[in-house]
């Protein structure tokens, strides 16, 4: 049933945003668009990776999805912040050069040539240039989510789905069984989890992903409200099922 839902809110989307126009001089528009399609792939591999019961492979997708979410209702919600994101991405870009550049340095055989090195770091010159003049400057997820209005959803949903990206010693306790005197019994896969929690999330996340984007697109997502419904009666359901109400 859940899956189904995550289903049709790409299938809205589809629907809804074909014929929409998007003109570089419709800077939201222009941001958000890719941001709509990055959030319907997202979805599918959601489903998919749920249907195969890899749950936690999932939340490493859900976890994107929600950053998705955070930077779409961001961009959204403040239509001046279209400038502030746009100049982070030279920002990004010179970060990404000067890894690229840092780990050139450390591999025993360099993998660029001295005269692909001086290239690079000509276009590190330009970037800070660049960066200087428009006076850009790096955002943060948590930035992204209190742009939006969300601070709630990052410390509740996205923190702890941060966890599953990283291997440091708590990821490493899902995958351990000990016996009630904590000696351990094996070492192997973790739990599969609830599939039916993640979808949860993952609908309420689309349904927020489209609400915002629509607004700015100016569309009326017929049968969105169909599935905020379903939503909530679920809600209801699952918060009882969990004894949280």
């Amino acid at each position: 049933m859940l899956s189904q839902v995550l289903d049709h809110t790409i299938y809205l989307a589809k629907h809804a945003f074909q014929h929409v126009t998007v003109k570089t001089n419709g800077a939201q528009r222009f941001c958000i668009a890719p941001l709509v399609i990055k959030a319907m792939h997202k979805a599918h591999a959601i489903n998919i990776l749920a249907r195969e019961k890899l749950i936690e492979e999932a939340e490493i997708v859900l976890r994107i999805l929600i950053e998705v979410s955070f930077v779409v209702g961001a961009l959204a919600k403040e239509r001046t912040f279209v400038s502030q994101y746009a100049r982070s991405a030279y920002v990004q870009k010179k970060r990404e050069l000067q890894s690229l550049l840092r780990g050139t340095a450390e591999m025993p055989t360099p993998i660029l040539t001295a005269d692909q090195v001086g290239k690079l770091k000509a276009q590190l010159t330009k970037l800070d240039e660049s960066i200087h003049k428009l006076g850009a400057k790096p955002i943060s997820i948590r930035e992204y989510a209190e742009k939006s209005g969300m601070l709630a959803i990052y410390f509740i949903n996205y923190s702890r789905l941060s966890s599953s990206v990283h291997s440091g010693p708590e990821d490493i306790d899902r995958f351990i069984k000990n016996d009630a005197d904590r000696k351990l019994l094996s070492i192997g896969p973790p739990d599969p989890g609830r599939p039916d929690v993640l979808l949860w999330v993952a609908i309420e996340t689309m349904i927020r992903i489209l609400k915002a984007a629509s607004d700015i697109f100016g569309l009326s997502i017929i049968g969105l409200n169909k599935v905020e419904d379903v939503y909530r009666g679920m809600s209801a359901l699952m918060l009882t099922e969990m004894k949280i109400i």
